[in-house]
């Protein structure tokens, strides 16, 4: 995919259909880049999807097959995100952002991806988990809410680090849910944020 001009997604669907070779999505000096709906793999397959520039995405993004590679890329994402069975996600060094407003779902089956570092940052934006979800860093900012749950979903945080590095910050809402867990599993010091949660472990 290599965009250079203007790409008008309207309400339509792009799906990425490779199987096994390594891809590149390119939107670099694009005037209108942004996908609606986003779907890597389509019936089977292993392909990779490296991305070359910034991913935006309006509605549903999902990996059905294959992996998704941001590199040193940002993602933006106004809608859910699903990770299937056969999907994965390589951690990037660029920041995962959950905008847009309402509420939206964060899913991964099987094998859980690290997202890295993942900001929730949007209009009164919601992010539901649907699964157990791991991430390095994860930041909920003001009039947004991440919502845990009654599902027994966990949050792992990977990350180390104190004050603007810790690995949670929530600067709106966390809803912690009946039975969901945050799991700091960070290697070196960490802070762990001031929050009231269901279970906790370290």
């Amino acid at each position: 995919w290599d965009n250079n001009a203007d790409f008008n997604s309207d309400t339509g669907t792009v799906i990425f259909t490779a199987t096994s070779t390594t891809e590149t999505i390119d939107s670099t000096g694009a005037e209108d880049a942004d996908f609606n709906v986003l779907t890597l793999g389509e019936t089977s397959g292993t392909a990779t999807w490296n991305l070359s520039s910034s991913l935006i995405s309006s509605a549903t993004t999902t990996i059905d097959f294959g992996t998704l590679s941001p590199g040193a890329n940002s993602i933006n994402l106004a809608s859910s995100l699903t990770i299937n069975g056969s999907g994965n996600f390589t951690t990037g060094t660029a920041t995962t952002t959950f905008d847009g407003s309402g509420t939206s779902f964060w899913f991964n089956a099987a094998t859980i991806d690290n997202l890295g570092t993942v900001v929730v940052n949007g209009t009164t934006k919601t992010i539901a988990l649907d699964s157990s979800v791991q991430a390095n860093q994860v930041t909920v900012e003001a009039d947004d809410t991440l919502d845990l749950r009654s599902s027994a979903f966990t949050l792992t945080l990977a990350g180390s680090g104190a004050a603007g590095a810790r690995p949670f910050i929530v600067n709106g809402s966390l809803t912690e849910g009946a039975d969901s867990k945050v799991a700091y599993i960070g290697t070196s010091a960490l802070e762990v944020e001031d929050e009231t949660y269901h279970d906790i472990d370290f």
